[in-house]
């Protein structure tokens, strides 16, 4: 089986102490793995890791949307000026924008300076041909306005998808890639999992969010990017068919690698 785990943050907490480690697990798994920045530290990070270790991990960089609740509207286009001339000297190890978007659960909805920043990272994406990697949270209906209202030049990518069918079917028209993690094995989590069925099979792929959101038998613990094997098993469960390559497919043309 070939994984790829299309989000992960090895550049954050523990992880970021354990790369060579996870590397070598990544390897022997004959996978690969991209790296996330959600502010401009571990943006840097997540580049120098995938420099260092450039047949396994990709870079995608940007601000997280709960990032820039605090800051002044020129110190978030101070940033995405630094975001700018990273993406041009780092180009051949970056795939993808984000991760950005819009996150109203701590904060009020409608936050314009969440908007100004995915606007901001959306000019990147333009700028540069490269995939735009969306956080939403609590803002499913604002992000699909969004994506309708502005010019893509790029794919969209939905992370770590915690919508229902019906909002499944807004991004599916959209031509969105939806990407699933190890959510879809809990209990609790069956609006999510049936949401599969309204997807088309072209545009699924799959994530960790690691260190967070293990899946199931290790929900609670440290998650790695090797355990996306997890998802992928649960959702050749549910689909009742090994979509292991497909997905692995799905996630090159998403991300734009020619492997």
């Amino acid at each position: 089986m070939k994984l790829y785990d299309t989000h992960s943050h090895i550049n954050m907490g523990e992880l970021k102490d354990n790369v060579e480690n996870i590397y070598k697990e990544c390897k022997n798994k004959n996978m690969l793995c991209n790296v996330v920045g959600t502010n401009l530290e571990d943006s840097i990070l997540a580049i120098e890791i995938a420099k260092k270790y450039n047949d396994i991990f990709y870079a995608i960089v940007g601000i997280h949307p709960n990032d820039v609740e605090e800051l002044e509207y020129q110190e978030i286009d101070n940033l995405i000026n630094k975001l700018d001339l990273l993406i041009k000297e780092n180009i051949k190890y970056i795939v993808g924008v984000g991760e950005t978007g819009l996150d109203f659960y701590r904060s009020s909805k409608g936050s314009e300076k969440q908007y100004y920043s995915l606007k901001k990272h959306l000019e990147l994406s333009n700028k540069y041909n490269l995939p735009l990697v969306l956080h939403v949270r609590e803002a499913h209906n604002e992000m699909i306005e969004f994506i309708k209202n502005n010019k893509f030049n790029s794919n969209i990518i939905i992370h770590c998808f915690t919508g229902n069918k019906n909002i499944a079917k807004e991004y599916n028209k959209l031509g969105c890639y939806i990407s699933y993690s190890g959510i879809i094995t809990f209990n609790n989590a069956l609006d999510i999992l049936e949401s599969i069925n309204y997807v088309d099979l072209d545009k699924i792929i799959v994530e960790t969010d690691c260190p967070w959101l293990s899946p199931v038998p290790f929900r609670g613990k440290t998650n790695y990017p090797y355990y996306v094997e997890y998802v992928i098993n649960k959702m050749n469960s549910f689909l009742d068919n090994d979509v292991s390559e497909k997905i692995y497919e799905n996630s090159l043309l998403a991300f734009k690698l020619d492997i």
